[in-house]
């Protein structure tokens, strides 16, 4: 679920261009960076374990919770695009080059 959020939320800026899409590379490597740390925490758990305990399944829900790293990143950078998309219907320019 996790993972599938994350692809969806990378795949929805591919039109971008310009200003919008630098600020899209920057949301999806906050969002990896986010995925990331939370992976890390969700297997803390096998750290102080023996190594016939490492092939125990791990439920995804449990390694991504709702409260954690991921979805409170995700949870702002939709925020955030929905305020770019606000401007762009707005016709306001997020590019320097043309707002001048």
């Amino acid at each position: 679920m996790a993972y599938r959020r994350f692809l969806k939320f990378c795949n929805q800026g591919a039109h971008y261009q310009g200003v919008k899409q630098e600020g899209h590379i920057q949301n999806m490597r906050a969002l990896y960076a986010a995925f990331l740390q939370d992976l890390h925490l969700s297997f803390q758990c096998f750290w102080s374990r023996r190594a016939p305990d490492f092939d125990k399944l791990r439920n995804a829900d449990v390694m991504f919770p709702e409260d954690g790293n991921l979805y409170g990143t995700l949870r702002q950078v939709t925020a955030d695009i929905e305020k770019v998309n606000d401007l762009t219907r707005l016709r306001v320019s997020l590019d320097p080059l043309f707002a001048r």
